[in-house]
């Protein structure tokens, strides 16, 4: 006979009961196992045959439960190290970023504070940057003329030309003003024209070109050269010759009218020395000239002079000390000119003075050309 069903459900709860205090206490080994403190093993009041299977339960639960430990620590390790890799390189572009913005820094210093007009501009010529010397050249301030077209600082004909010449090197490769230096003109805000000293230069960005003209103003330079000009034409045209000699007392620069003395061209003499234009006789009083000139500051003397062709003239000579900008002795000025006749007729006029105490009673003569003579 089956045994009554109070009694079977009584026994379920019993075991049912033994059961859940057996969970509770693999649930609490669980966790110190899983934390390594502890082996698991299941000591309940259960039968052997569930004991066992509650037992492989818990094995595989744990197996599984330090796997996804371990990994997670290998992840978590993984994750830190990632994270101090990140910080590194936050740190390293940190100081990358400081040290390009200090870079430019200094570049935009270097570019503002130049003493030349610095331009830069795209392949379309519109102006990029424009630096504080180029406002002062041109007039415009920067605001004004960056975005605007470059042939706006050039008066005709090189205004329409520019852009045709950009063009052309952008699909021909040709340069025109790219490269070397040139003067051209440049046109200021106000409409003026002034000469200028152009270098235009190029930079590969990528894919993509920046051009970049230094100018300069060379307003003064131009009236300095066309007033040497004028001395120059004047000098030459002159009855004295000037020439610069060197610290060696070498011919640097020589006039026309210096070398036609001389007897030479102007070239033949650059680089020569002094003293084949001195009779040796004079030679030593030249040297003397030059030791006054020295310590003087200038000096003058006569002396006999020696032409290419072994001829001979009297010249009055001029020495004058020349220095550079830091004061240095750096050669000396000649100004010379052919005194001969001049001598000659000192000669006649002293010849002269001394003809009445000679000959109380002179005979005054005239030759064919006009000479008057005393017998």
């Amino acid at each position: 006979m089956s045994e009554p069903a109070h009694i079977n459900r009584e026994a379920s709860l019993g075991q049912a009961e033994s059961l859940r205090a057996a969970v509770g206490e693999i649930a609490d080994q669980l966790c110190r196992a899983v934390d390594g403190t502890c082996d698991f093993t299941v000591r309940t009041n259960v039968t052997d045959e569930t004991a066992e299977k509650l037992q492989m339960l818990v094995n595989f639960v744990l197996d599984a439960a330090r796997r996804s430990l371990a990994e997670a620590g290998s992840k978590s390790d993984a994750l830190a190290e990632a994270n101090r890799g990140l910080a590194t390189e936050n740190a390293r572009r940190r100081t990358v970023e400081e040290e390009l913005q200090q870079s430019e820094a200094r570049s935009r210093a270097i570019v503002d504070t130049a003493a030349d007009g610095i331009i830069t501009i795209d392949e379309r010529g519109v102006v990029e940057s424009f630096n504080g010397a180029a406002e002062k050249i041109f007039g415009y301030s920067a605001g004004e003329i960056i975005g605007q077209n470059v042939n706006t600082l050039m008066p005709s004909p090189y205004r329409d030309e520019h852009d045709g010449y950009l063009s052309t090197y952008l699909n021909t490769g040709v340069k025109r003003i790219i490269g070397g230096n040139r003067e051209v003109l440049g046109r200021r805000k106000d409409h003026s024209i002034f000469p200028m000293d152009l270098h235009v230069s190029e930079v590969l960005l990528g894919t993509s070109r920046v051009f970049t003209a230094i100018v300069r103003d060379i307003t003064d330079r131009k009236r300095v050269e066309e007033e040497l000009r004028g001395m120059g034409i004047a000098l030459d045209r002159a009855m004295a010759g000037i020439s610069r000699l060197d610290t060696d007392g070498r011919y640097a620069m020589v006039s026309n009218a210096y070398a036609t003395l001389s007897g030479y061209e102007p070239d033949e003499m650059i680089g020569m020395s002094w003293e084949p234009t001195v009779h040796p006789e004079g030679r030593e009083d030249a040297r003397a000239a030059y030791r006054e000139m020295l310590a003087e500051g200038k000096s003058e003397f006569e002396t006999r002079g020696l032409r290419k062709d072994g001829s001979m003239f009297d010249k009055h000579v001029a020495l004058i000390r020349m220095c550079d900008h830091d004061g240095k002795f750096a050669g000396h000025y000649c100004l010379m000119r052919d005194v001969t006749e001049r001598n000659e007729a000192q000669e006649k006029i002293t010849f002269l003075a001394k003809i009445p105490d000679q000959n109380p009673d002179p005979v005054l003569r005239v030759k064919e050309d006009g000479t008057l003579l005393y017998a």
